[in-house]
């Protein structure tokens, strides 16, 4: 059963072979753990990515938990972890909100990624032309509903449809072509254009923390486990030059909080949240951003 499911990969980043082993971790909603997940770093160019992985007609099976968060918007829960996550969502939507409109005012946006359509039904309402791609077919019905053009993948889009900024917030670590994706979103960014790539950085205060517990880590849905130097050399290979960076400031807490409840800590520990949090933030505004636990990359296609 588990040689049918899993399949071992050469570096997606460079294709090299050779890799170590830095860390063992479990799905966050297998609440027995009877599965392991191996991250692996290439010897050659340092992507940290999971090998084995689920093989990629099987990966669907691991998003159906209704705790998955981005169907936590849309189940009308009460409890402490989905308050706190409908919460932050909201703020973070303004925040990307603001992200974008940074960059321009009006144009044609793509969000890969889009889950259920809430960052595109804000950004059509500032006047943008959306569109979104969401390979989830649940998902992809309440952006539908919404009224919102959508596919269920970049190949789908036609030729000469160009785009002023394509976003992908958390959706990049999950994708299984990951070459021949960016170079469909160079292919697809107009000359000029931004790609605006929000990560889970593996470099983090808080994965030095949780370890295996760390809640970004996601295994098996998140495949890949970028730092500034492996992403950045990524997109370069496709006429994107980095042109900036911000740091998501709520995922720093949110991630925090969830990978405390997955450690099991107790509430009484509350002040050990706080510490690492406050640690976190200050490593980050005195040392180095690349301690915060998600880096945004802003590129521009080159002429």
């Amino acid at each position: 059963m588990k040689g049918e499911v899993f399949e071992s990969i050469s570096c997606p980043l460079c294709g090299n072979d050779e890799y170590r082993e830095v860390l063992t971790t479990y799905d966050r909603f297998d609440r027995q753990r009877r599965l392991k997940f191996f991250i692996v770093e290439c010897k050659e160019c340092g992507l940290r990515y999971l090998n084995p992985r689920i093989k990629e007609e099987f990966i669907g099976n691991f998003y159906r938990d209704t705790e998955y968060d981005p169907f936590i918007s849309t189940t009308g829960r009460n409890d402490l972890q989905s308050l706190l996550y409908r919460g932050f969502r909201k703020l973070n939507l303004g925040f990307k909100y603001n992200v974008v409109r940074g960059l321009k005012l009006r144009g044609r946006l793509l969000d890969i990624g889009c889950a259920t359509g809430e960052f595109l039904e804000v950004m059509r309402k500032a006047g943008w032309k959306v569109v979104g791609v969401e390979p989830d077919r649940v998902s992809r019905e309440f952006v539908v509903k919404k009224g919102i053009r959508v596919y269920r993948a970049l190949e789908e889009l036609q030729g000469d449809s160009q785009f002023d900024i394509i976003t992908m917030w958390h959706s990049l670590e999950h994708i299984y072509g990951l070459r021949s994706s960016v170079e469909s979103i160079s292919r697809l960014s107009k000359v000029g254009g931004y790609v605006v790539v929000a990560v889970p950085n593996v470099d983090s205060y808080g994965l030095r923390v949780y370890r295996e517990h760390w809640v970004a880590l996601d295994a098996p849905r998140h495949v890949y486990h970028f730092d500034f130097g492996t992403l950045v050399r990524l997109f370069g290979l496709y006429e994107m030059e980095l042109i900036r960076t911000r740091f998501l400031l709520l995922d720093t807490f949110y991630n925090h909080v969830k990978s405390f409840f997955l450690k099991n800590e107790n509430m009484l520990n509350f002040y050990y949240l706080m510490c690492t949090v406050t640690k976190e933030l200050i490593r980050t505004c005195v040392v180095s951003r690349k301690n915060i636990s998600t880096l945004i990359y802003v590129f521009r296609k080159r002429g």
